[in-house]
């Protein structure tokens, strides 16, 4: 896959699934908003984590009608229902906090993780299982939910924020493999090589991927 082909796919995302709350940066703190110059800029910001994950997971997330981020001036957090924004109805939501997005980049990674969790596991249906919880869209992801939920239970998380339930064990493990991918190998090298061989892998995501998604 060409840059020229992920910077592509990245702008449809952000088109698509990316979205600002009203006046974010007019309600934001000063020492949090001056960084950005343009109010497109936080979008961009989020957008560069994004480069990790394989461009067919990007097209996944994309096309599926579920599953948006926002970026807000509040706290970060996953809604799994429908949101309200801009008079427009957004399914499977990840807020993810503007200083957050600054300071903490972590928790920025981690509200990615939840909302690969919920559209890999159940498409974002609001009542539906997550992939961690054993679940899959098809027999690949199951699979993968299956071994995921298996680990958990190992008890070997990343930190205490992962160890409190499967869904914060699966989220973190995907923050901490963007944010510092030595440090999850230190504290649970069978989830850093599990990511790294299914929802880090290119290849992996174009086999297992629902039939028509590019």
């Amino acid at each position: 896959m060409t840059d020229e082909y992920r910077m592509e796919a990245l702008q449809r995302l952000k088109l698509a699934k990316i979205h600002l709350s009203p006046r974010v940066l007019e309600r934001g703190s000063r020492h949090i908003t001056a960084p950005f110059d343009t109010l497109w800029a936080p979008v961009e910001h989020l957008t560069a984590y994004l480069r990790h994950l394989p461009i067919s997971l990007v097209g996944f997330v994309t096309h599926t009608p579920r599953g948006h981020i926002v970026i807000t001036p509040g706290c970060s957090r996953y809604e799994p229902g429908v949101q309200l924004l801009r008079g427009r109805e957004l399914a499977a939501v990840a807020y993810v906090s503007l200083t957050d997005l600054v300071e903490n980049p972590l928790q920025a990674h981690h509200l990615v993780g939840h909302l690969l969790d919920h559209l890999l596991g159940c498409a974002g249906d609001p009542t539906g299982r997550w992939l961690s919880d054993g679940h899959g869209l098809n027999p690949y992801w199951m699979e993968i939910g299956q071994q995921i939920a298996f680990l958990y239970h190992l008890g070997y998380a990343v930190d205490e924020v992962a160890a409190a339930h499967p869904h914060q064990y699966f989220a973190r493990s995907v923050a901490w493999y963007i944010h510092d991918r030595r440090q999850l190998n230190a504290a649970d090298p069978q989830i850093q090589r599990l990511l790294r061989r299914t929802i880090f892998s290119e290849p992996f995501c174009r086999r297992a991927l629902l039939p028509g998604v590019k």
